[in-house]
């Protein structure tokens, strides 16, 4: 799978607590991504979800190569591991809701 990020940043596809973040590639992205990310990260909420749709809408006519059988085990592995950490942490917190005080 091909993924964005630096060896000093590394980040998972879900992002557990809802803000975005980027991908983890070993390989250094360029200034400009790096720029569009950083300033991503200074919005907020409402600006970021505008921003993020907008991206979103952008990278749909885009005309990607086919993912391979592989990348595509590979990320639906990563966000079933993602998925099922948040339903661990909901349990959780759900179990200390429930305790007895």
């Amino acid at each position: 799978m091909e993924k964005v990020g630096t060896a000093n940043q590394p980040h998972t596809i879900v992002d557990r607590v809802g803000s975005f973040e980027r991908l983890d590639a070993g390989a250094a992205m360029t200034k400009a991504v790096e720029f569009v990310l950083d300033a991503l990260d200074q919005l907020s909420e409402d600006e970021r979800r505008d921003a993020v749709i907008e991206i979103l809408k952008r990278a749909a006519q885009i005309d990607y190569p086919p993912l391979s059988d592989e990348a595509l085990s590979q990320i639906a592995d990563e966000l079933f591991q993602d998925y099922d950490a948040l339903e661990a942490a909901d349990a959780a917190r759900q179990a200390q809701r429930d305790m007895p005080c």
